[in-house]
Order: C-alpha cells, then structure tokens, then sequence
C-alpha cells in the first residue's frame, strides 16, 4: 500500500479538479476556476482556468514541479440561473 501523500512526491503528480453541475450530475462547463496560495496571510493568485464541456480543464492547475508547501485556496465561480456566485474549496 502506497503511503498518505507519497504521490506528491512524483514529478507527475500534479492538481486537476473535475466539475459536476450537482443538480443534474453533468459535467459542468465554463465554470473558472482561480487557484491561490497564502503567502504570508495574504492569497496570492498563482492560476486560473475554465472547464470545458466535460467539466475538466485542458491543463492541470499545478505541477509538482511549480507547487511549493503550504496551504492553498480554489475558488469556483458560477453562473446559475442568472446568479453569479463562487465558492472557496480549502486543500
């Protein structure tokens, strides 16, 4: 059995998110999502990406290679029925 957190320490490893739209179970698309890191108590934006039509992103949000210890923030920004809103999702 593979160790908590060994994968981290993979070159390939890397941070990617699959969005579902929780009503209907469907892929959501074109939802942008930011990715911070907190740099001494302020975040600091590192990325930022939209789901395409499957929900995924074209890229991975962060590489092993660019990813540095500390505590992270994604923010999903959404659009639902003519409501703009965003959640924080803390790793």
């Amino acid at each position: 059995m593979t160790p908590p957190g060994a994968d981290l320490t993979r070159d390939d490893a890397c941070l990617t998110s699959h969005i579902l739209d929780a009503g209907s179970g469907r892929p959501a698309s074109d939802v942008t999502v930011t990715l911070f890191i907190d740099k001494d108590g302020t975040f600091t934006r590192l990325k930022q990406a939209t789901s395409n039509a499957t929900g995924r992103f074209e890229a991975p949000l962060l590489m092993a290679s660019e990813a540095e210890i500390g505590r992270y923030r994604l923010i999903f920004s959404v659009v639902t029925a003519g409501l703009t809103g965003s959640a924080s999702h803390h790793l």
